[in-house]
């Protein structure tokens, strides 16, 4: 498995201005819906299928690399460095992952020895 730019442990780890579109996304949804009483959505304490599925322990089997940068602006980056995946530091802007040729290299790199140790 590969994340990208992905806060694994914490995934509310993020920066002031991404905590505040949050909130206002959170806000939205409690006037529009029940998702947020009856869920918790949209916190670190939401009880969706999505989260219980995230935040499922890695096993040996399914080795993890964690692709962050330190330029992300959107995610913490510490909050991508765990101890049970391979991190790999690349530069460049949260949404600028989607793009970079370094987090590309690094996923054909990752695809190819776990297809030869399989």
């Amino acid at each position: 498995a590969v994340s990208i730019g992905a806060g694994l442990d914490t995934p509310f780890d993020i920066s002031v201005p991404t905590q505040a579109a949050v909130a206002a996304v959170r806000g939205v949804h409690a006037r529009t819906g029940d998702r947020l009483d009856r869920n918790g959505c949209f916190t670190a304490e939401c009880r969706c299928q999505f989260t219980r599925d995230y935040s499922v322990a890695y096993t040996e089997e399914v080795p993890l690399t964690s692709i962050y940068s330190k330029g992300d602006g959107v995610v913490r980056w510490r909050a991508c460095l765990v101890d049970y995946a391979r991190c790999i530091e690349v530069s460049g802007s949260h949404v600028g992952l989607a793009f970079n040729r370094k987090v590309y290299r690094e996923l054909g790199e990752t695809l190819a020895r776990e297809t030869a140790r399989r």
